[in-house]
C-alpha cells in the first residue's frame, strides 16, 4: 500500500494503475485562476453575472471553451455583440443596458473562503443592449 509513495522522491515519477501516487492531489497548484465571463450592467451600473448560454447553444463547458477560444483569438467584440443581441430579445434581462466580456483572476483559497471578488479584472469588450420598441 505504501509502495507508490517512493514516486514522490524520484526525478521522473511513474504513475500507473493500480499503483498511483495521486499526482492530481500532490502536484503544485497555482494560486490564481483566470476565468472569462459575461456580465450585464443595469442603468445604475449594478453588475449581474450572465449565464454562458447567452453566448450560444450547447452545454456549459462547451460554450465556456468557445468563449475562451474566441476571446483568445481577439474576437471578444463579436462574442459581446452576440450576447448583447441575445439579452435584447429576452424579457428576463430587461434591466440590462450594457453587456461586458471580462477576464478576471481569482485567488482560489480566498474564493473558497468566501471572498468572491477577483484580484484583477480586465474588460475585453463592452456593448450597449439595443432594444426595438415593443408593441
Amino acid at each position: 500500500m505504501l509502495q507508490p509513495l517512493v514516486q514522490n522522491w524520484r526525478e521522473q515519477p511513474s504513475d500507473s494503475f493500480p499503483f498511483s501516487y495521486y499526482p492530481m492531489f500532490t502536484a503544485q497548484r497555482t494560486k490564481g485562476k483566470r476565468e472569462t465571463y459575461l456580465v450585464g450592467l443595469d442603468a445604475h451600473g449594478a453588475r449581474r453575472l450572465l449565464p454562458y448560454g447567452c453566448a450560444g447553444p450547447g452545454g456549459h463547458n462547451q460554450v465556456r471553451r468557445q468563449i475562451n477560444r474566441s476571446v483568445g483569438a481577439g474576437r471578444a467584440d463579436a462574442v459581446c455583440a452576440a450576447v448583447a443581441a441575445h439579452v435584447a430579445g429576452r424579457t428576463r434581462f430587461d434591466d440590462i443596458v450594457t453587456v461586458q466580456v471580462l477576464t478576471g483572476t481569482y485567488d482560489l483559497a480566498a474564493y473558497f473562503s468566501g471572498a468572491r471578488e477577483p484580484t484583477s479584472e480586465r474588460v475585453r469588450a463592452s456593448r450597449p443592449v439595443l432594444r426595438e420598441e415593443r408593441r
